[in-house]
């Protein structure tokens, strides 16, 4: 790295050398371009002079003294940059002078060639050296740093994180278990309630009906047991329906909420009817 470094600086210093010896001027092009805007911005102020190196330069209500014995102007522009500001430039015309000769002595080209003017000497290679006969210089010891040290080393921005133990699925097409379409899984399917409502037309148990509740003409017997025996049948014939269908509707029908049942208002005797199981239930009431 040192050598880059060297040849660089050799190669630079001969590059401004030459770079100075195309001037035309006794300062720098961008100092030039800069004077140059300078002085055309002279032509709308308007100096007062005093016979003695000193003048009011004004542009309506706008008012600047110069000095061109102590290189001052009010507007301390000359005195920060180096340059002649517009005012100074107008009282330098005013008195038959040239702006360019009250330029900063360090944007000269004596200055330039003064910072270029030693060269970095050639030197041979390290096959050459002479030996002295010292040891030679080994690195630092390592020592232990507070914290807890560090297991993985540090990666690039560009360079891919890796998972613990998975795979990205970075560039996997899904495909749909329920059409076989690609771009998308089951659960992101678009005609996913379509075909729920296909099957659940054919999976779902209807509602039982509901008894009569209360009292009336064709209300049945009670029967001690409890039971009709109508209701018997019926409640193992759903219970083998629920057994088939059991995985089916987890999968496809929603779960429906519990309907709480509440005695009847009226007197008398009769069945009611559980809407979620189909069970019936004999009640009588004073």
């Amino acid at each position: 790295m040192l050598e880059e470094i060297k040849v660089k600086l050799m190669t630079r210093t001969v590059e401004r050398r030459k770079f100075c010896s195309k001037w035309k001027q006794p300062y720098g092009h961008l100092i030039k371009k800069r004077l140059d805007k300078i002085k055309n911005e002279t032509l709308h102020w308007h100096v007062a002079w005093n016979g003695d190196k000193g003048c009011e330069v004004k542009k309506g209500l706008l008012k600047y003294t110069v000095d061109l014995n102590k290189k001052i102007c009010s507007c301390r522009g000359w005195q920060i940059s180096g340059i002649p500001c517009a005012h100074v430039c107008s009282a330098i015309w005013y008195d038959g002078g040239d702006p360019d000769k009250l330029l900063s002595p360090w944007f000269s080209l004596e200055m330039f060639m003064k910072a270029y003017e030693f060269s970095l000497q050639p030197i041979n290679g390290s096959h050459e050296w002479k030996k002295c006969g010292l040891e030679p210089l080994l690195p630092p010891i390592p020592r232990k740093t507070p914290g807890r040290p560090k297991r993985n080393r540090s990666k690039s921005k560009d360079e891919p994180k890796k998972s613990k133990g998975k795979m990205g699925r970075d560039g996997v097409m899904m495909t749909c278990s329920l059409f076989g379409q690609n771009g998308h899984n089951k659960r992101g399917c678009p005609e996913k309630v379509t075909f729920l409502n296909v099957q659940g037309s054919s999976t779902v148990r209807p509602k039982a009906k509901a008894g009569n509740k209360g009292n009336s003409s064709n209300a049945s017997r009670p029967n001690p047991s409890g039971t009709s025996a109508s209701g018997t049948q019926a409640n193992s014939k759903d219970i083998a329906a629920k057994k088939q269908n059991k995985g089916k509707e987890k999968l496809l029908v929603p779960e429906k909420k519990s309907i709480r049942t509440r005695r009847p208002t009226i007197n008398g005797y009769g069945l009611l009817t559980n809407l979620k199981t189909g069970q019936q239930t004999f009640y009588a009431s004073a």
